[in-house]
């Protein structure tokens, strides 16, 4: 990393210029559109957590992944606390869209831990399997020390907020792949349904395709033959944080896959005390 900064400190003013071309907003609406339609899917989590705040769908929720998306939201939008509100309005926008999500997907996780408390205080202690959120969030922030743009503040937390998302998933794939190998697969899945809807994960999926663009078209500017490329220092974090990005996309397509094999065995299971009752 030091090496890097180093390279890029020699660079020719030509190079510089464009390696700052690199960072023109030419792709800002990509990024506004992401950062929406990933606002629009928390809103669509908590309106479902608001209409239902008695029942027991709130255990289909993993706490640490909500806690994790929280943590990594943050992390990712304090970078424009730490540089300034930009005089562009476009940055300005994303920026604003930003904080609204970091808002409310704390709303959404305070609003699960609540519910699960109530829960667990009427029925009792609550026997739902965990995965160690210090599994994720150390190597994030190993990686996010190790390959960043600049070592500052803003760029680290940036770097780790995009790591941590990207894995921010697994709590709850894990949570699923426990509850649909119990005696209770079918009321498991039920309560999975009854808190997540097709619409959710259909804005999520907009989500990671407007991110998935804008990614492209960032390594397009750096890797795109240019005589002015930038140097492997210098690529190397955007690359990674690329492949971040596709691993939270295929974690989610998984998500999907989950949830389709959840809604097949409720309808499975409403099919079959059907024809009991008749």
């Amino acid at each position: 990393h030091i090496g890097a900064v180093a390279h890029n400190s020699r660079l020719s003013a030509a190079e510089q210029a464009s390696l700052s071309g690199m960072c023109s907003r030419e792709d800002e609406p990509l990024r506004i559109a992401g950062n929406l339609c990933q606002l629009c899917s928390l809103g669509l989590l908590c309106s479902s957590l608001r209409r239902c705040p008695g029942a027991r769908s709130a255990l289909g929720l993993s706490v640490n992944s909500q806690i994790l998306l929280a943590a990594a939201l943050t992390a990712r939008s304090s970078c424009c606390c730490c540089h300034g509100w930009p005089a562009d309005a476009a940055v300005v926008a994303a920026s604003a869209v930003e904080l609204l999500t970091v808002m409310l997907v704390w709303m959404v996780a305070l609003q699960v831990i609540s519910q699960q408390r109530a829960i667990a205080a009427a029925s009792g202690p609550l026997l739902l399997r965990q995965f160690a959120s210090a599994l994720l969030a150390v190597p994030s922030a190993g990686l996010a020390a190790l390959a960043c743009r600049e070592f500052t503040p803003a760029e680290l937390l940036r770097s780790f907020g995009v790591y941590l998302e990207s894995l921010a998933l697994l709590p709850q794939l894990f949570l699923y792949s426990a509850q649909t190998e119990d005696s209770e697969a079918a009321a498991s899945s039920s309560r999975l349904l009854s808190v997540l809807r097709p619409r959710y994960l259909l804005a999520l999926l907009a989500y990671r395709a407007c991110h998935g663009a804008h990614s492209l078209m960032e390594l397009r500017r750096l890797f795109g033959g240019s005589p002015h490329s930038a140097p492997i220092g210098i690529a190397l974090p955007d690359s990674l944080e690329a492949a971040a990005g596709c691993l939270q996309t295929l974690l989610l397509l998984d998500f999907c896959r989950v949830y389709y094999r959840a809604d097949r065995r409720v309808r499975a299971a409403a099919a079959a005390s059907h024809r009991s009752c008749a």
